[in-house]
């Protein structure tokens, strides 16, 4: 109660302030002592207001406590910030007296406005946390594949734990609100994360969007469930060729898309010189569908392109893959896939003695983000795996 009544006491003084200048230049030279004297009160209140009293007792008349919640530091150092700009303008006309110009009085007036709404802001959030107490939650539901064939979870879990802590700290981009986020393992298994994700929305009602993912099936399946609920999503790592239409609500697509795919290889291959582009894609459905869609698109801007396809655990016909960019002599390749069939190419390769160098890897899923250095230490280890295993 104390905090609230001393946050209130700042815009009060400033608009003494202001009066007391148009008096100082109006010829009262009484108030030329009032204005200096309203600026170091104001000070001291402000500094009583954010730091508290530690000299008066808890629960005796006086007592400020310290000012720590996140939502309002923000808001205080902006009044601070304004005060600074503030005072030069209101001393400067306690030190011309009656000779103030007009133009100065504006503009201590103005700088004075700036003050006051800044001041109000302030006790407006004082008055906030009077009544609530603390920051409002906001819960989130985030699926990641933190196990199973495709795991890059662990680092994003990483990444939205920093950007969430930055958030509820700075109190800028959400004032008031506590952002809170629950990681679930969903196995980059679409049914998996179906199970867990039905199991979280239909036992609570807390959430208020649902964040994460990064395999395609589970972008899928997980935005028809939030479609259905009406929960807002935000994907941090499915790339996709176009929405789904259980994207129209509220969804927001953070990773690449596709659809710039066929005209980004046609600039590459015009900037290196490439006549001749080989592509071996993942035998499943949506691998099967970039490919068929990326193909003639790129035929069409002139390149020739030729593709084969092999599953991930048929070891046999991915020898036969690696055996015909090998007798092809190809140096432009593509792989569209996962990372885990990525590996199986690699090991092909190197069951057939191919340079493992000469490959150009990419995906279907994220184009142009995986490099051959960063990828070779992933595919020397892959290759020590015995042919057959998986």
């Amino acid at each position: 109660v104390a905090g609230l009544t001393a946050s209130g006491k700042l815009p009060a003084l400033v608009e003494r302030l202001m009066r007391e200048a148009a008096e100082v230049q109006a010829g009262d030279a009484a108030a030329v002592q009032r204005l200096r004297l309203g600026v170091r009160e104001f000070d001291t209140a402000y500094q009583e207001l954010l730091r508290g009293t530690p000299d008066i007792p808890h629960g005796q008349p006086g007592h400020i406590p310290e000012t720590t919640l996140r939502v309002i530091l923000p808001r205080m150092q902006l009044v601070w910030d304004a005060f600074q700009s503030f005072r030069p303008q209101v001393e400067e006309v306690a030190n011309s007296g009656n000779a103030s110009s007009l133009s100065l009085l504006l503009r201590a007036v103005t700088a004075g406005k700036a003050l006051a709404d800044e001041a109000d802001e302030a006790a407006r959030l004082y008055g906030m946390a009077s009544t609530l107490g603390a920051l409002v939650p906001a819960h989130i539901l985030t699926p990641l594949p933190l196990s199973g064939r495709l795991a890059p979870g662990g680092m994003m879990k990483v990444a939205a734990k920093l950007a969430q802590d930055i958030i509820n700290k700075q109190q800028q981009i959400l004032p008031g609100i506590e952002l809170t986020t629950t990681f679930l393992d969903d196995h980059c298994d679409e049914l998996e994360s179906m199970r867990r994700v039905l199991d979280q929305v239909t036992t609570s009602s807390a959430w208020v969007g649902l964040g994460g993912m990064a395999c395609p099936v589970v972008c899928t399946s997980t935005e028809i469930i939030a479609s259905s609920v009406r929960l807002p999503v935000v994907e941090y790592g499915c790339a996709g060729s176009s929405p789904s239409q259980a994207r129209s609500l509220g969804f927001v697509q953070m990773s690449t898309p596709t659809t710039v795919m066929p005209d980004l290889v046609s600039e590459l291959a015009a900037q290196f010189g490439w006549a001749r582009l080989k592509i071996v894609t993942e035998s499943s459905p949506d691998s099967m569908k970039e490919t068929q869609a990326l193909v003639p698109a790129l035929r069409e801007r002139g390149l020739s392109v030729d593709w084969r396809s092999a599953a991930t655990t048929d070891w046999e016909a991915l020898l036969r893959a690696a055996r015909w960019l090998l007798e092809g002599k190809a140096r432009e390749v593509f792989l569209m896939g996962d990372e885990h069939f990525s590996r199986r190419i690699a090991c092909a390769a190197k069951a057939l003695r191919w340079l493992i160098t000469s490959m150009a890897p990419s995906t279907s899923q994220h184009l142009g983000s995986h490099t051959a250095g960063t990828w070779m230490h992933l595919w020397t280890a892959c290759a020590t795996t015995p042919p057959g295993a998986s």
